[in-house]
């Protein structure tokens, strides 16, 4: 080969080699072209996507919301609805029934004419000045309810030469919350209303209490005037506990701690409780109440004792407050239902002859800070929570409650709750055979009642409606004991046992819904032997015959003092009493001072501990204050639960503190206490503590 077909053979093979970079260059440029377009549409897919998507949000948001939005064009002619604003219309309003229409032929006759017009003028001359405009109207549409309520914005929009485009209309239902707000207001209106009351409340019971004791200061010698001011002075001291009860109950039921102690217990002695408590009020009255309860009611039931007595005590002390002098009041107990697992529906209802409910009251009654009428409360007094408390303790126990009532003709309160069977391990004195009892009574609503619970004891009975039928059923048959009214017409109690005591040995009992230490003294020289209260309850009379009869018949009949004598009954024994605060000390000494008690004293959980140590094996008992200094009750009974002594488990430790709340209950048992006390201190309730563990 020439030199010259060697060099035209080199630039050959350079062009080659350039001609294939170029293709390189051009292949790798298509590759990055189509990944470009492929990332543009993989984008532009993607951004369609997240367009359609806030799309659908929006319209869901726009189909859902109490928003309704509406844009109006240039030409003032419908543009744009949202769904919920067609929703609104009714009659399934589609767009196109709207579009390209003004508002007045449109919708005119969809609105109420008031709020269209309104709306109108505030669109028209937002079209014609470009300024905004806000404001609140009543119900817009014919369907809203007539207490609506809507925030209008009336925006114009205006486009680079200041020419308005179009008009967007905004209607925002604020109905709910604006009677959100007005409840909130009412709910703090009705709580600052009811902090007055309380205030009043607490003040007046505390103001008769210090200024009863300042009287009783200055009477000196005079014993009725002291006497007279005590009674006040406890009068208005159980009122004021009752307040606070109240406050506390209700400020458990708003943190929702309210809860239920389920023990067995006996109804009807509960009922007994209960009437005992309000007996001075139906006597002041002369108030007739009776008791009515079914006779398929078991004896014994499971359930909170304390709550469901405090709601009877809630509805029988205001049917009391209501019930005008020689009214009447009937409580009735019904065993509606057995349910599976022996569950029973009782219902229990309070009439009385009262002053009644307004409808408008009765809508009240219930609700917490709120009372049915300020005036009534100024004038009878009251937290105004009692029905509220009742009504949450009614919920819990699994019932309802209810009020039937008119303005002026009485009211009947019903309630029902669920119970179980408990089982019946009282024991009885009562031997039913060869026992004959005498009820008489001018009352036949009495002896229907006595006939009943007779009837339950298995007793032989007789009633008589007069004294002078009573002497002649005496006269022919043996009674082992005579229950007495004392009030009746012609013979009265006191000379019906006269003449029984002297003419045979029956046991006379004395029936009465008075307070018996008016008649006491006479009473006992005519030979009555025990007085117990109307209304006649079942356990009241069997313990009452209990009392009297010996488990043979013909046994010696040995009448017990009614008062009940604390003298002396725990003579021998010695107790620890722990308490920081002097006055709670000095109390519980004095209270106790004729029972016999040796009392030793600590006055804190150091000291409590220190006694037990070196005192052990002559204590008997501890009562333990919770809150003291140094140690609190709960750290001193465990220490003593932890000592050596033979009796440090088994002494019997007593909570006796303020704290009285179910959770405070539990953690004195937890601690290692085996009961509890509340205070205020209840004598009644120590001494019965006290005999339970002590004899």
């Amino acid at each position: 080969m020439t030199p010259e077909e060697e060099q035209e053979l080199q630039a050959l093979r350079l062009e080659v080699r350039k001609l294939k970079r170029a293709l390189a260059n051009a292949v790798n440029d298509v590759a990055r072209e189509r990944n470009i377009v492929t990332t543009q549409m993989s984008m532009n897919a993607v951004l369609t996507l997240e367009r359609d998507k806030d799309r659908n949000y929006l319209k869901m948001l726009l189909e859902n919301s109490d928003t309704h939005i509406v844009i109006l064009d240039s030409d003032y002619k419908f543009a744009y609805v949202s769904d919920g604003f067609l929703r609104v219309l009714g009659n399934n309003t589609q767009f196109y029934e709207l579009q390209g229409k003004s508002p007045r032929e449109a919708i005119f006759a969809k609105t109420t004419k008031e709020s269209f017009e309104t709306i109108n003028d505030y669109a028209l001359a937002a079209m014609k000045t470009g300024e905004k405009a806000h404001f609140r109207i009543g119900k817009v549409f014919a369907e809203d309810a007539d207490n609506a309520e809507y925030i209008i914005s009336v925006i114009p929009t205006v486009n680079d030469t200041n020419n308005i485009t179009a008009l967007l209309v905004i209607y925002q239902n604020v109905t709910e919350l604006t009677n959100a707000l007005a409840s909130a207001n009412d709910a703090n209106r009705a709580k600052s209303d009811f902090l007055a009351n309380m205030s009043h409340e607490i003040r007046t019971p505390l103001n008769a209490i210090i200024g009863m004791s300042q009287i009783a200061k200055g009477a000196q010698a005079d014993a009725d005037k002291i006497k007279y001011c005590i009674n006040k002075i406890e009068e208005s001291s159980t009122h004021l506990l009752g307040l606070i009860n109240d406050i506390l109950d209700m400020s458990k039921i708003e943190a929702d701690k309210f809860d239920l102690s389920l023990t067995p217990f006996v109804f009807e002695k509960m009922l007994a409780r209960v009437t005992d408590i309000v007996r001075f009020k139906l006597e002041e009255k002369n108030i007739l109440f009776n008791i009515d309860i079914d006779k398929s009611l078991p004896p014994v039931i499971v359930g909170d004792e304390q709550r469901i007595a405090q709601v009877i005590m809630n509805l029988l002390s205001n049917a009391v407050k209501f019930t005008p002098v020689n009214g009447y009041i009937t409580l009735t107990v019904r065993d509606l239902d057995t349910e599976q697992c022996g569950v029973h529906k009782l219902q229990i209802s309070l009439c009385d002859s009262g002053i009644g409910i307004s409808p408008e009251q009765k809508a009240k009654l219930f609700s917490p800070f709120v009372q049915a009428d300020g005036s009534i409360t100024r004038k009878f007094g009251g937290t105004g929570l009692g029905l509220v408390i009742s009504k949450k303790i009614v919920e819990k126990c699994g019932g309802d409650i209810w009020v039937n009532s008119e303005l002026g003709k009485g009211s009947e309160f019903v309630f029902t709750i669920k119970v179980t069977e408990g089982e019946d391990l009282r024991k009885t004195r009562v031997s039913p055979e060869g026992v004959r009892v005498l009820a008489v009574d001018d009352s036949p609503f009495v002896l229907e009642i006595f006939s009943g619970i007779a009837k339950k004891l298995n007793l032989n009975y007789d009633v008589a409606d007069s004294g002078e039928a009573a002497l002649a059923l005496i006269e022919k048959n043996s009674y082992d004991i005579v229950f007495v009214d004392w009030k009746m017409p012609g013979m009265d109690g006191i000379e019906l046992t006269k003449r029984v005591k002297g003419s045979c040995t029956s046991v006379v009992v004395m029936i009465t819904a008075m307070d018996w230490a008016v008649i006491e003294k006479e009473a006992k020289a005519a030979g009555i032997s025990k007085f117990i209260s109307k209304p006649l309850l079942l356990p009241i009379i069997e313990e009452t015959i209990g009392e009297f009869i010996t488990s043979e018949k013909g046994g010696e009949v040995t009448p017990p003092d009614p008062t009940d004598s604390t003298d002396g009954i725990f003579k021998g024994k010695k107790i620890l009493l722990s308490e920081d605060v002097e006055i709670n000390r000095e109390i519980i000494i004095s209270l106790l001072e004729n029972t016999g008690l040796e009392i030793v004293c600590a006055e804190n959980g150091r000291e409590a501990v220190a006694s037990f140590i070196s005192e052990s094996d002559t204590l008997d008992l501890i009562f333990m204050d919770i809150h003291m200094p140094e140690m609190d009750g709960y750290e001193a009974t465990r220490r003593i639960r932890a000592q050596k002594a033979d009796n440090a488990k088994t002494i019997p430790i007593i909570a006796m503190t303020a704290n009285v709340f179910m959770e405070d209950i539990k953690k004195c048992i937890a601690a290692g206490m085996n009961d509890h006390i509340g205070k205020p201190i209840e004598i009644t309730n120590v001494i019965e503590k006290l005999k339970h563990y002590l004899m």
